[in-house]
């Protein structure tokens, strides 16, 4: 019927910042990166974090050389 292509969510592109200033206009800032708000517009005041894309893991602090291991993999 309609050749259409379904919708992709990429939350990692820029997107303008979801937030209506009055019925016909949108905020025209850049929304943070993963969210749909700007800076100015944003709900929660929390802090924003950017987790690395692997990730890592942190293992058990038991003695000093283990603290040290985890400084290094953290720096």
């Amino acid at each position: 019927m309609y050749d259409t292509t379904p919708y992709q969510q990429r939350p990692l592109d820029l997107h303008q910042c979801f937030e209506y200033i009055n019925p016909h206009t949108r905020c025209e800032n850049t929304a943070i990166q993963g969210e749909y708000f700007c800076v100015t517009h944003r709900i929660d005041p929390m802090p924003i974090v950017i987790f690395p894309d692997g990730g890592f893991s942190i293992p058990d602090l038991t003695d000093r050389d283990s603290i040290l291991r985890v400084a290094s993999i953290i720096a």
